[in-house]
């Protein structure tokens, strides 16, 4: 991923990707404080983070780039009455406090486009308003995100896991499907939990898994409009140990993890430990040392690629091993 922080910083970027080939266009970039009239997302592809503010001072259509996904979590602020052209693919997703301001005059000429659908400032003449799309946190060529999570958590009982949501807005929502899986990895649906179809008011949900896997238990959550259209929510994790069973030697999370894998003890060795991560041909592409008297500690997998793997440790004879995914 690259990160750019000014304007300055993305025509170096651009020129860049000028003298290179379309293979070389960068992926998931994220950008500071950046203006249109830069076109600063020449030669980028795939997720776009802005963290700060970005102003449309100018047209500027980006359709013809191929951006999935425009994550503001700054302020999309339009300083002048002109168009902003995404592709008809691409999701608008306004992230923690990511909005897009109406604090300029507003003007129907202030628009935001993805595929056939329009947000304009006041939402005359165009399919929404910038206000429904703060209330709803984004908005695709099919309308305003279905549904606005706010929270969602997992918390272990005796013989049971309970799982709570709450839900900011929704639109055409039919159903949330709840997912678990062992690794991060694979997930398979276990209940469903109908919802409130279209409402602008704070919805709170709760289920309850009564059969719990043993040991860390993924969970994610699957929304599903009335046409059928889906949509993924965050990936939430709990270690669930039954009432009266021993506590899991080694645990390894998050799963699938990105460039940091935390690694837990049920108590800590008092001597060092070896261990490995093998991939599932059995290849070691990594290994290291424990610490002693230590519980948790950190490893650094950012030189490993995507896929599968298994970590073993070693100590005083035994072997534990857990399985983990490498996003």
């Amino acid at each position: 991923m690259r990160t750019y922080k000014n304007a300055s910083a993305v025509r170096v970027c651009m020129a860049v990707v000028f003298s290179l080939s379309a293979a070389f266009a960068l992926a998931d970039s994220t950008f500071e404080n950046i203006k249109a009239s830069d076109y600063p997302f020449t030669g980028c592809s795939g997720k776009i983070t802005v963290t700060g503010t970005f102003s449309i001072d100018k047209d500027y259509n980006v359709s013809q780039i191929p951006i999935t996904e425009l994550i503001i979590q700054g302020v999309l602020v339009f300083t002048a009455n002109k168009d902003f052209i995404l592709p008809a693919n691409a999701i608008l997703r306004l992230d923690g406090s990511g909005r897009i301001s109406t604090d300029s005059p507003c003007s129907n000429a202030k628009r935001i486009i993805i595929g056939t659908t329009v947000a304009s400032c006041v939402g005359a003449s165009s399919n929404y308003s910038f206000d429904q799309i703060n209330l709803t946190g984004g908005f695709t060529n099919l309308g305003p995100l279905p549904v606005t999570l706010t929270s969602f958590q997992a918390r272990a009982g005796n013989s049971f896991i309970s799982l709570y949501w709450t839900t900011a807005s929704e639109l055409n929502n039919d159903y949330i499907a709840v997912e678990r899986s062992a690794d991060g990895v694979e997930f398979q649906e276990i209940g469903r939990v109908k919802g409130q179809g279209t409402t602008e008011q704070p919805q709170d949900y709760q289920f309850t898994d009564a059969q719990p896997l043993p040991g860390i238990n993924y969970y994610r959550l699957r929304q599903v409009d009335f046409d059928g259209t889906m949509e993924y929510h965050k990936v939430v994790a709990v270690d669930f140990r039954p009432k009266g069973a021993a506590a899991k030697e080694l645990t390894a999370f998050p799963s699938p993890a990105t460039d940091a894998l935390q690694v837990r003890l049920a108590a800590p060795f008092q001597t060092e430990a070896i261990y490995t991560i093998t991939d599932l041909q059995g290849r070691v592409v990594l290994r290291g040392v424990f610490p002693a008297q230590s519980a948790q500690e950190t490893i650094s997998i950012q030189s490993l690629p995507s896929g599968l793997f298994v970590l073993s440790l070693f100590h005083d004879g035994r072997t534990e091993a857990v399985r983990f995914g490498k996003r």
